[in-house]
């Protein structure tokens, strides 16, 4: 069901939850306090109940997220001690409304493989619009590589009409790809804004934190602004010196980014939809001939045997 855990953060402040109020009495508070969140893994939290100034229940919680062949169960294990007034049948309605809160939450975070609620039942649609070998292959390849399967439209950038269907700017009146939509009517277009979605949405990529989703959009947006139009530009603009000049500037650019490689991805903990974005610029730049450092070679050369990168140049028409 994706990367689900990615919602919830350790702190060093409990967290209360005075929201269980039989009629005309005090409040039951449940206070919890986060220990361990490991993302798909488990959620590790200590938690007490208290109720007109007594103490009803403390312990420790282990819920974890068991992998199977129809999706992810949770298992929920509570080790703890119940006082005057309380009992394990006490906390078991609580505790399944929070296994189902759990459950609507991560239906949520994966919008095209599930049944979300703004669907009303009906199954999820996405579509992808792309062009072959341009940008939009980076969200294309992400896409498979996150287990997506939308249907695809090819678009003719320059006549700015879709394949056997027509005007392209009635669909997208910037004229230009990629368009992923999530939903009838829900629309997202941007190389950055396209591929941070579908890294929130994919199991494994999701940030962590904070600063990691910043790190990622650093990346993605570098690579938007300093490599992708500068070569963008250099395909159309006339007059040798001007491209020999956006060129040289790439290829600065290329030095910059090769000191970033770490295990072979350019955050170093995980191949995501950045390195998507590199490699489809390291093609243009095998396509051109610019010369490249021979760590990003490696490294285009590394991603291109990935199965969605292989998956993704097939159904391009590109290999």
């Amino acid at each position: 069901m994706g990367n689900g855990l990615s919602g919830f953060r350790l702190s060093r402040r409990p967290y209360r939850r005075p929201d269980i109020r039989p009629v005309g009495a005090e409040p039951y508070v449940n206070t919890v306090h986060y220990h361990a969140i490991r993302a798909d893994q488990d959620i590790v939290y200590s938690s007490t109940v208290s109720h007109e100034n007594g103490l009803l229940f403390a312990g420790t919680v282990l819920l974890e997220l068991v992998q199977t062949a129809s999706g992810t169960d949770f298992r929920l294990t509570a080790t703890g001690f119940y006082f005057d007034g309380d009992s394990p049948e006490g906390h078991k309605e609580g505790w399944a409304a929070m296994l189902n809160g759990l459950t609507a939450y991560l239906t949520l975070r994966q919008p095209c493989c599930l049944k979300p609620a703004h669907s009303q039942g009906k199954e999820f649609e996405m579509k992808y619009y792309y062009s072959p070998d341009t940008c939009a292959l980076a969200g294309h390849i992400a896409l498979l590589e996150a287990g997506f399967e939308p249907e695809l439209f090819k678009v003719d950038i320059m006549t700015r009409t879709i394949d056997r269907q027509g005007d392209y700017l009635a669909v997208n009146p910037k004229g230009y790809v990629p368009l992923l939509e999530i939903g009838k009517g829900v629309q997202l277009t941007e190389n950055v804004a396209v591929l941070d979605w579908i890294a929130e949405n994919t199991p494994g990529q999701a940030a962590r934190n904070a600063m990691e989703r910043h790190r990622r959009i650093e990346m993605l947006a570098f690579l938007s602004s300093e490599v992708q139009k500068p070569f963008a530009y250099s395909f159309f603009l006339p007059g040798d010196e001007a491209v020999a000049m956006l060129r040289g500037m790439i290829e600065e650019r290329f030095v910059l980014i090769a000191e970033r490689i770490t295990d072979g991805s350019l955050l170093g903990h995980r191949v995501g939809v950045e390195d998507a974005l590199l490699y489809v610029m390291l093609r243009w730049a095998r396509m051109v001939g610019m010369p490249v450092p021979e760590k990003l070679i490696a490294y285009r050369d590394a991603i291109e045997e990935r199965p969605a990168v292989r998956g993704a140049l097939r159904e391009e028409g590109l290999i």
